[in-house]
């Protein structure tokens, strides 16, 4: 009995025909004369039999990658456009909203609209369209559960990956909404999980896959027509790299898509066969995981068909959780900064040698990456709650001790030769700069109480006068200077 009350719980499927469906019924409700507005993507193609008195053009429920691959007869609505009509410059297979006077066509069965407007919509709104087919976060990690065998905090955050994060207010970072989701070995494991996320790819609809090409061609047979139409998502999509080769490469992506793992604007899937503490990929990803063991798959149905319901769920998910503001973020830089303490004093020289600036824990940039993390759980949860702000600091502290444990001899020892060169010879006047640079990475102006610093000193090991003292000796030499009374800043 529980078995049938959860298979009527399940969604249904967004398929293709599904959403077509719902085009059609709602086409079929119209009576001529009546003013509608729909939304469908615009084809600047001349229906048959098209007459010479306005422009004609056609209106699909579908995008242009997955009209291409339906290979049932398609479904159109006839777009009339005169003079009167208050039309945006589109392209051709850009997602419009219309609203016209409904009509019969002159051939077959086909409707039409007099258009009295047609204005751009964003490709996401589409899929806001179907939030009743969202799924919830638990349904979301159940079917990744269910397709990839994986440590269970590693396939966590491939979930909170696969809903992106959202935008960092008060960030000196220009980056949009994508992330980084990265598992990492110098050995044969590491091709056990590109094989998986490549499988995961595979079954996104077109648009939300990362392709040089925007446009694309398709036909319809019985209307004897070919399209020519655009890509109509400007916003996030995924990538996987296609070859092995690349899982080695500074930036596992052609030339084309390097910007788009620069900038953030589109997520990551990608696994890395280098396994060192200056890898540029680990460095700027979310969740830099190192694979302890084999990752295995198995084709998932159920996944397959709630593929386009996964992608309305992402879409729900960042219009409830759109963006964040590090100023209001508190509770969460109280506790990194907790993390930074306790972990200072449990792995000594090792953590502060992953903290110098191009490493994977720097300090100011593994502060936001956890920030964004911390948005990808609000949206998992539909939104941020005080709880999530001890999940990010768990996920943060698997990952340093995975890097910690599992980073090789040799990495380990040219991490450390470049800390030692770069801190110098005095071990409390380096791990009292440390605990300065983390302070102030976390800080919303970049300057740094005076109270707050000597207090830092104080729950380190230093004596009262030994912190007073250092913080007099970085003034007297230059390290920091007091641009207000009370306030410190790092001079660079």
């Amino acid at each position: 009995m529980e078995e049938i009350l959860s298979l009527l719980r399940r969604p249904r499927p967004l398929s293709p025909d599904e959403r077509a469906r719902h085009f059609q019924i709602e086409v079929q409700g119209w009576k001529n004369g009546d003013e509608v507005e729909i939304g469908g993507f615009f084809i600047a193609r001349k229906p048959p039999y098209a007459p010479d008195d306005a422009a004609y053009y056609l209106l699909s429920p579908l995008p242009q990658g997955e009209l291409k691959e339906w290979r049932k007869p398609k479904i159109y609505v006839v777009l009339k456009i005169t003079e009167s009509s208050r039309v945006d410059a589109v392209q051709s297979g850009t997602y419009v909203r219309v609203k016209g006077i409904a009509d019969a066509y002159r051939w077959g069965t086909l409707r039409m609209l007099h258009v009295i407007s047609m204005r751009k919509e964003e490709y996401s709104d589409y899929w806001k369209g179907f939030r009743e087919y969202a799924l919830t976060g638990e349904e979301i990690e159940e079917l990744f559960s269910s397709t990839i065998e994986a440590p269970y905090d590693m396939m966590k955050g491939l979930v909170y990956s696969f809903l992106n994060a959202p935008t960092l207010i008060g960030s000196n970072l220009t980056w949009s909404e994508g992330t980084t989701f990265s598992t990492i070995k110098d050995g044969s494991e590491v091709y056990s999980a590109w094989e998986a996320l490549k499988y995961i790819y595979s079954i996104l609809p077109p648009e939300m896959r990362l392709r040089k090409e925007r446009w694309g061609w398709t036909t319809d047979e019985f209307l004897d027509l070919d399209f020519r139409l655009r890509d109509p998502n400007e916003g996030t999509k995924y990538y996987v790299p296609s070859r092995k080769e690349m899982l080695v490469r500074e930036i596992p992506a052609p030339s084309w898509a390097r910007k788009y793992f620069i900038e953030k604007s589109a997520t990551f899937l990608t696994p890395r066969a280098v396994l060192r503490a200056n890898d540029g990929v680990a460095r700027l990803s979310e969740v830099p995981f190192i694979l302890s063991e084999r990752i295995a798959y198995e084709r998932n149905r159920e996944l397959e068909q709630l593929a386009p319901n996964l992608i309305a769920t992402l879409f729900v998910a960042e219009q409830r959780v759109p963006s964040l503001n590090l100023a209001e973020l508190e509770g969460y830089r109280r506790r990194f900064e907790t993390f930074l303490a306790k972990n200072r004093r449990e792995y000594g020289e090792i953590f502060e040698a992953m903290k110098i600036r191009g490493m994977v824990f720097e300090t100011g940039l593994r502060y936001q990456l956890g920030a964004r993390l911390l948005g990808s759980m609000a949206r998992f949860k539909g939104r941020l709650t005080r709880p999530l702000v001890s999940d990010v600091i768990l996920v943060l502290q698997e990952i340093l001790d995975l890097w910690v444990n599992e980073l090789p001899e040799r990495e380990r020892a040219t991490l450390l030769r470049t800390y030692r060169h770069y801190a110098g010879r005095d071990r409390r006047l380096s791990v009292a700069l440390s605990i300065f640079t983390d302070i102030e990475a976390t800080s919303s102006d970049g300057t740094v109480q005076r109270t707050e610093f000597l207090r830092a000193l104080r729950e380190y090991g230093f004596t009262e006068r030994t912190a007073r003292e250092i913080i007099e000796h970085f003034i007297a030499k230059g390290y920091l200077y007091e641009p207000i009374a009370g306030k410190l800043r790092l001079v660079r």
